[in-house]
């Protein structure tokens, strides 16, 4: 979490969600939670390859797909 701090605030909110999101308040959580998700998704999109590389040895894995919702509400998708 030091190295990608970003990351911090999504790990603290997904210990935080264990109800199931049927009354109004628990759908602004999953909608707040989501927007984090996406958040992260597009920072990990931008940071350069070396980072990126890090990141991979980190969670021990080869290749990275990246999905998020941007700007203009369109899906894209990246695998690096």
């Amino acid at each position: 979490m030091q190295r990608f701090p970003f990351l911090r605030t999504l790990a603290n909110r997904y210990r935080v969600q264990t109800q199931d999101c049927t009354s109004c308040g628990q759908k602004a959580q999953v909608r707040q939670f989501t927007d984090q998700v996406n958040e992260a998704s597009k920072i990990l999109a931008t940071i350069p390859e070396t980072e990126i590389e890090e990141f991979k040895r980190m969670v021990n894995v080869e290749k990275l797909h990246i999905t998020y919702v941007d700007i203009r509400g369109q899906i894209q998708t990246i695998v690096r």
